[in-house]
């Protein structure tokens, strides 16, 4: 809950300023408003909330958001990750199927002072997992090569 908190405050801080808006009451149309603006001029913003999630305040934690599908905006996922890779030690993009979702994935983008890798060798609780498991949590880091040469892996 605390990083959801975060994540809000974070939120309200920076693009609300951009909209010049007072808070909304409809919390879809700052959403909508902010994916019709142009990549590079949001790159400042983006950059800011980046660098205030990224705060040392919790070593060996991550932050995951939503990053685009390779598919759709491979320039805009490259400059998410020039940021992430100016503000955390270990980025990465990952991805998971989501058939219902246009062309089929989603991305996300992971940062972190601990590379994801070792998430790897923690075990899963016995019995929680439905889908989850170690080779899934690291197929879902395989990137097609097209697109590992774009982020320069």
């Amino acid at each position: 809950m605390e990083s959801k908190a975060i994540g809000i405050t974070v939120s309200l801080a920076f693009f609300l300023s951009m909209f010049g808006a007072p808070a909304p009451t409809d919390p879809v149309q700052p959403g909508a408003a902010f994916s019709a603006t142009e990549t590079e001029s949001l790159a400042p913003q983006i950059d800011e909330i980046f660098k205030e999630w990224n705060r040392p305040d919790s070593p060996g934690g991550a932050i995951v958001t939503q990053c685009e599908q390779i598919y759709f905006d491979q320039e805009l996922i490259r400059g998410l990750m020039d940021i992430a890779q100016r503000l955390s030690q270990h980025p990465a993009y990952y991805y998971a199927h989501v058939p219902t979702y246009p062309g089929g994935a989603i991305g996300f983008l992971y940062l972190s002072d601990t590379p994801w890798q070792n998430g790897l060798n923690k075990p899963y609780p016995p019995g929680t997992m439905n889908y989850l498991n170690p080779a899934v949590h690291q197929a879902a880091f395989a990137l097609p090569e097209f697109f590992r040469r774009l982020l320069g892996d």
